[in-house]
């Protein structure tokens, strides 16, 4: 037993870093945003400058303002040196130590009613609430949440310890973080959170507001100068309708939407309820920051499905011990009622418990890795890869419209003989009207986006969309292929007597999940 307590944090750590890894590997999915960062990324390597146009888009846009750039090369570096696997990686590590300073930060916190390595916890928090991370391919904000739970450490860090050499690093971190997702705005909103709070705390506030100053400025140290703080402001304040993410899960969905999350929520809710009302209770000092910090989280989980990790990481921090306060309570009242007060008993029986955890938690990790694909899979429910691959050996050239999460696929697969209509860069590149028309089409089949652009050559419908009769009967156009889900239909005077059909062979589409017809290497792209 001495043995096992001796090494248990460093056993604690390589479990969860297995699940996280496991995790990752099991859900080896491509996002729909990844083809677009490759573009960038590449662009970037052989050029030496960020693209600031768009070039494979066949409606007006304005300047590309790309918050991700930097994920972009570091996705394009990786993949292109290592291959995928390490992107799979890159994506454990990430998530790995954003759960490690969410625990450096649980450690700070005083009036500690528990040991700091309960793995149940950290598992259910971070792997099953955090699912929504986990479960997708590797995604820019993952870099959010990494800065968002280190700046957290470094916050409390100098408010719990009153040492203040570690805010030196942050404008350091806010320009990697800027320049590797557009979330460097939370980080902006912590050092104000804490600003005001420690403010109302009667603390020692001007240091979070001086630094709060340089990260402001620290903003400009972009590829794009001022324009990325415009970018900056309009990103924060738009509706995205069309984006699942930016949606709630509180508001307009079944009760069964994100029902995990939902749990974590409650119990969160129900735990810093009455962690407020005991310190008042007990007549403690009350803490401002931390009431801000909550409420500020709770409302973005709230209206945002894309912020639930943030209020993942907040929650499971500050209520750790006033969750396992309750919880130690509840068993120390069944122990009472079962007249259980033999200490030996109580140390084996803890024991025991905990390995048989870990035994299980072992076990989860080799059923996942057995059943995890270690190169990416062609996923055809996802992506239209069957059609790519039809307009490609029939060289059909021209403009597609199509739904707007396969159009980075697109573009990268087949630009330059393809141009799309718009894809998932909505507040960098395109307009709201185009948007708006984009969404109108599929959803309610108005044709009004063919007044306002000229008709394309061809159109991409899935047969899911709640139009699809309505969107497939149109004069102007013939289908010309479909894998079962996508349809594509061509303007009738472009129709070819005979087409070649594509190849049923799965590994084919796994081989060249990545291959394109295009590169930057000599090409003028500004």
């Amino acid at each position: 037993m001495n043995i096992y307590r001796k090494y248990e944090k460093y056993f604690f750590y390589i479990i969860l870093f297995g699940l996280i890894f496991s995790f990752s590997f099991y859900y080896n999915h491509i996002d729909v945003d990844y083809w677009v960062r490759l573009i960038q990324g590449e662009a970037f390597l052989n050029l030496g400058h960020v693209l600031t146009s768009d070039f494979y888009s066949y409606i007006p846009s304005g300047k590309w303002i790309d918050h991700e750039w930097g994920s972009g090369v570091l996705f394009s570096y990786i993949q292109k040196s290592f291959g995928y696997p390490f992107i799979v990686i890159l994506k454990s590590l990430l998530i790995f130590f954003t759960v490690f300073f969410a625990i450096k930060t649980i450690d700070l916190q005083e009036n500690k009613s528990t040991k700091l390595y309960n793995i149940l916890y950290f598992y259910f928090a971070f792997i099953q609430a955090y699912y929504i991370v986990l479960n997708s391919g590797i995604r820019c904000h993952i870099f959010t949440f990494f800065f968002f739970s280190l700046f957290l450490y470094i916050l409390e860090y100098v408010r719990k310890r009153n040492n203040n050499k570690p805010l030196i690093i942050l404008p350091l971190l806010m320009i990697l973080w800027q320049n590797l997702h557009a979330g460097c705005i939370a980080g902006i909103g912590l050092l104000l959170i804490y600003t005001i709070g420690e403010f109302f705390n009667r603390a020692p506030y001007k240091k979070y507001f001086i630094t709060f100053i340089i990260l402001i400025l620290t903003l400009l140290i972009n590829p794009y100068g001022i324009d990325y703080l415009n970018f900056l402001l309009t990103a924060s304040t738009m509706s995205r309708p069309m984006l699942d993410e930016w949606q709630s899960a509180f508001f307009n969905r079944g009760f069964f939407a994100f029902f995990k999350f939902k749990i974590f929520f409650i119990i969160f809710l129900l735990t810093a309820i009455y962690s407020f009302l005991k310190n008042i209770l007990q007549k403690k000092n009350f803490d401002y920051t931390l009431l801000f910090l909550m409420l500020t989280v709770t409302y973005l989980a709230i209206f945002h499905i894309k912020h639930h990790s943030l209020f993942i990481i907040v929650f499971a921090i500050f209520l750790y011990y006033d969750f396992y306060f309750l919880f130690n309570s509840l068993i120390n009242k069944i122990k009472s009622l079962l007249n259980i007060n033999s200490e030996n008993f109580i140390n084996k029986f803890v024991l025991t418990k905990e390995l048989i955890i870990y035994a299980y938690l072992c076990l989860t990790i080799i059923v996942t890795m057995s059943a995890a694909h270690i190169r990416p899979t062609a996923e055809f429910n996802k992506y239209p890869i069957k059609v790519a691959e039809f307009i490609k050996i029939n060289s059909l050239k021209g403009n597609i419209l199509a739904p707007l999460e396969v159009n980075s696929y697109l573009a990268y697969k087949l630009y330059p003989y393809i141009l799309i209509y718009e894809d998932g860069r909505l507040e960098q590149v395109y307009s709201q009207i185009s948007t708006n028309l984009l969404w109108n089409f599929y959803m309610n089949g108005d044709t009004l986006i063919f007044e306002y652009y000229n008709k394309p050559d061809y159109i991409l419908i899935n047969n899911q969309y709640p139009n699809f009769d309505k969107l497939m009967n149109n004069k102007d156009y013939k289908t010309i292929y479909n894998d079962g889900n996508n349809y594509l239909l061509s303007k009738k005077e472009l129709l070819k007597n005979n087409y070649i059909e594509p190849t049923n062979d799965l590994y084919y589409y796994q081989k060249t999940i990545f291959d394109k017809p295009f590169t930057f290497k000599n090409q003028n792209f500004n």
